[in-house]
């Protein structure tokens, strides 16, 4: 493993050390947020969060104890870690060191580390801790239904158990790890187009992540990280954590080597009423253009498209054509003969259109096809709301090379199957589709996330 360089963030923290006068071990605090070290004994195993009186979140040094602080200084706006030891399963540099700082101008806490891994022994680590990564900030969430990683809202277990426990073998279970399926991959944070890794628990409108912006516009000292989500390992259950180092692919395990150094700076992020008609990417997109706007990069003001081969250009629109909207499969490679399946209608208004030409036969099988559609639906109660949403696929199921569980609600099928019910009451103003269509706009606001984009990888990294 590359030698991660030193950062200016880093260099800071190490000349504080040496050159501000220690007080003794106390909270720090900006306005109602407060950071306090966790004891176990004699040993400092990571620090919590707390809101007032409401505790945010527990971040653990490590899982299951295998690294502890031994010293706490408070200076100024900053907790520093130092004294570091382990369980005896690895060993850790004398000169590793964390810091937890408010800085000015910023609501949440950074999060500065150095951490030089001495000697690391697969053997050693695995008779005590079985197949897992050596992992770092533990920080749990218990029921929170959603894993929030570069970007993606990816279910765990407690809404969706296909994921992790449902999909095997090479064409499914690609988020799940090679290790253990209850832990999914680690990537590379380096490589995340929103680095940015947490929990979402809508109905108490918990959210908490790590942001690694600061890093990724400077020194990319983010580079070598990875970040994962553990369902349960021992006692520890429903975490998400950064990896030592990413998994490579990212599915599999890998361990540090003698003398890897791991250092670099995040933030704690959180929200307190992030709800189910809210959206994590939009908390952290608004957050990301508040706080970094001036170090981004500009976008062109046109985009150019003139290297776009001449066969892939545009040169007329294509005649809008509906076909039936329910099909049955047959020598699928990925679905099981005989299925009942939906496309639903695309977004150039083929409904439209077949009415503007009152193509009475075209209208007269989008009627028959509506009916059953309508039959098909499946309607139930969240939070007191009524919800309608059809399953994927309609009848039967995939091959068994996928997976248990494979058949969901959570499917971008969904909305457009209500596509073709919103175009024919635009058409018809047929009263009995209207508690569909708000069926399915209030499904919108619980579904979360979807699962079945892509029916021949139902688990697949760019199907969510």
């Amino acid at each position: 493993m590359q030698k991660v360089a030193f950062s200016t963030a880093i260099m800071t923290l190490l000349l504080l050390i040496t050159t501000v006068a220690p007080r003794a071990q106390t909270p720090i605090s900006s306005g109602a947020l407060h950071c306090i070290p966790l004891q176990e004994g004699n040993r400092t195993i990571g620090f919590r969060l707390r809101e007032g009186e409401r505790m945010l979140a527990d971040v653990l040094f490590h899982a299951h104890g295998a690294l502890y602080a031994t010293r706490v200084q408070t200076r100024e706006n900053q907790l520093l870690f130092s004294g570091f030891r382990t369980d005896g399963t690895w060993e850790i540099g004398d000169d590793a060191v964390v810091s937890v700082s408010f800085t000015q101008g910023n609501p949440y806490p950074q999060v500065a580390f150095r951490i030089p891994v001495k000697r690391f022994s697969a053997v050693v680590w695995e008779a005590t801790h079985g197949k897992q990564p050596l992992h770092l900030f533990a920080c749990s969430m218990p029921g929170a239904p959603i894993f929030h990683q570069r970007g993606w809202v990816i279910p765990t277990p407690v809404i969706d158990d296909h994921v992790m426990h449902g999909a095997f073998g090479t064409s499914s279970a690609t988020i799940v790890s090679a290790w253990s399926p209850d832990w999914m991959y680690a990537p590379a944070i380096g490589a995340y187009p929103m680095p940015v890794v947490g929990l979402w628990k809508p109905d108490e409108g918990k959210y908490i992540a790590y942001e690694f912006f600061d890093a990724r516009l400077t020194d990319h000292s983010e580079r070598n990280l990875g970040s994962t989500y553990c369902w349960q390992s021992g006692q520890a259950k429903q975490f998400f954590c950064l990896t030592l180092p990413y998994g490579k692919p990212y599915n599999q395990l890998r361990y540090p080597q003698d003398g890897d150094l791991f250092a670099s700076r995040f933030r704690i992020i959180y929200h307190s009423s992030l709800r189910y008609e809210d959206d994590p990417n939009r908390f952290i997109n608004e957050y990301i253009w508040t706080t970094y706007r001036q170090r981004l990069t500009s976008a062109p003001t046109m985009n150019d498209l003139l290297w776009l081969p001449r066969e892939y250009r545009l040169e007329r629109f294509p005649t809008p054509a509906l076909g039936r909207l329910l099909y049955r499969t047959q020598n699928d490679p990925f679905s099981l003969d005989g299925n009942l399946e939906s496309y639903g209608v695309d977004w150039d208004s083929p409904i439209d259109f077949v009415y503007a030409q009152k193509n009475q036969q075209a209208i007269a099988g989008l009627h028959e096809d509506l009916a059953q559609l309508a039959k098909l639906a499946q309607r139930f109660t969240v939070n007191g709301e009524e919800c309608v949403a059809w399953r994927k696929p309609l009848e039967g199921d995939w091959r068994p090379q996928f997976g248990k569980n494979v058949p969901t609600l959570h499917n971008v099928n969904n909305w457009l199957i209500a596509l073709a019910f919103l175009d024919a009451y635009r058409n018809e103003r047929n009263a009995e589709w209207l508690p569909i269509l708000d069926g399915v706009v209030r499904w919108s606001k619980y579904t979360l996330y979807t699962r079945n984009c892509y029916p021949d990888v139902p688990a697949a990294m760019f199907a969510w």
